[in-house]
């Protein structure tokens, strides 16, 4: 028997398209990783300024109704929890 008629798999063009896809959506990834870096970068800076005056006006660090930052769960136990819309759509896409 010839060992080509038992190969179900794909053919070489069809890797080597699959290659190409799969290329072109990592760089694609690469592209939005490097934005979401420069994004985080710029976000420290205004962190940053905003520290520098919170120290020069003897302003309180934490300032809970200016954060993402909540303070209890849904089941009303006392914790730190992140409560951004962002952080709750992650849950529907994975």
């Amino acid at each position: 028997m010839n060992g080509s008629m038992h190969n179900h798999g794909p053919g070489s063009g069809e890797i080597d398209l699959a290659e190409r896809d799969l290329d072109a959506l990592r760089a694609q990834l690469d592209r939005i990783d490097d934005r979401l870096l420069e994004d985080v970068r710029a976000r420290i800076e205004v962190c940053m300024s905003i520290a520098h005056l919170k120290r020069r006006y003897s302003i309180p660090v934490m300032q809970p109704h200016a954060s993402v930052w909540s303070t209890s769960t849904r089941t009303g136990s006392p914790s730190t929890t992140i409560s951004h819309p962002i952080f709750s759509m992650s849950s529907t896409i994975c």
